[in-house]
């Protein structure tokens, strides 16, 4: 399922790249893939030490919590969003 109007404008909140990949599994932080092999990717960790309700969208993921967040990966790095 493609979800191209995710995070919204439907773009990384970083580079402005539009997204048009699916949203995958919920995974660890441990377990994500590099962030250089999927650029754009989407998925939810479920150890985000951010809290749902005070994050921001384009900072870095953190493991260490138990808080189920959305990311993606911006080519470099996993972000919150």
């Amino acid at each position: 399922m493609l979800d191209t109007d995710w995070c919204s404008e439907g773009a990384d909140a970083t580079t402005g790249a539009p997204f048009n990949t699916a949203i995958g599994a919920i995974a660890t932080v441990a377990a994500l893939p590099a962030a250089s092999t999927v650029p754009l990717l989407r998925m939810f960790v479920s150890d985000s030490i951010a809290p749902s309700n005070v994050y921001t969208v384009g900072n870095p993921v953190s493991a260490g919590g138990t808080t189920t967040m959305p990311v993606y990966s911006d080519g470099s790095i996993w972000r919150l969003g």
